[in-house]
């Protein structure tokens, strides 16, 4: 997925230069970016090693509870 990640912003650079972003903030975003997401998928890999899927039910339930609320569904 990075590949094709780094591709696609690759081709957005260009659309950016109309935009008073500066690139120090936009390789500030993407590296935050990059290490949630990381952080993120080893905690999940290490509640899956574990075999506590419960965990990540819990988890799932107040996420999906906390996006119908925040949707006003």
């Amino acid at each position: 997925a990075i590949p094709a990640i780094l591709g696609a912003v690759a081709l957005k650079l260009k659309d950016f230069t109309a935009i008073l972003i500066s690139p120090t903030n936009i390789a500030v975003s993407v590296m935050t970016s990059f290490v949630i997401g990381w952080l993120a998928l080893r905690f999940l890999l290490s509640i899956l090693n574990q075999g506590k899927l419960s965990v990540f039910s819990y988890y799932c339930l107040i996420i999906g509870l906390l996006t119908f609320a925040w949707l006003r569904i």
